[in-house]
């Protein structure tokens, strides 16, 4: 297996949609794994001041790299303005990313 075909991807949602979505996208074996965080408050700069959002949930998805456009736009259907960090691995235990390559397969 290839390190560099997994990713980590970072999400936040609506709280009341987070279960849900997350639930979608491992049934579409679109992700190997989600771990939902809520209570996740979003600090931004905008318009030079300081906003806040809070009520959000934050999804840290696993995902084959080949899997990843079509997640994007998965999400794309299901949130009004996705917030979607993609981090690239270099390295993990290689049972966990066998298991994470086989459970999102292509």
């Amino acid at each position: 297996m290839k390190k560099q075909s997994a990713r980590v991807l970072l999400c936040t949602c609506p709280t009341p949609k987070a279960n849900s979505l997350a639930r979608t996208l491992l049934e579409e074996r679109l992700v190997s794994r989600v771990n939902v965080v809520p209570g996740v408050t979003g600090l931004y700069g905008f318009a030079s001041k300081a906003a806040a959002n809070g009520g959000e949930t934050l999804l840290v998805m696993r995902a084959d790299t080949r899997r990843v456009g079509v997640l994007e736009a998965r999400l794309g259907e299901m949130l009004p303005k996705p917030e979607l960090l993609n981090v690239s691995t270099r390295r993990g235990s290689e049972p966990y990313m066998t298991w994470m390559m086989e459970s999102a397969a292509c």
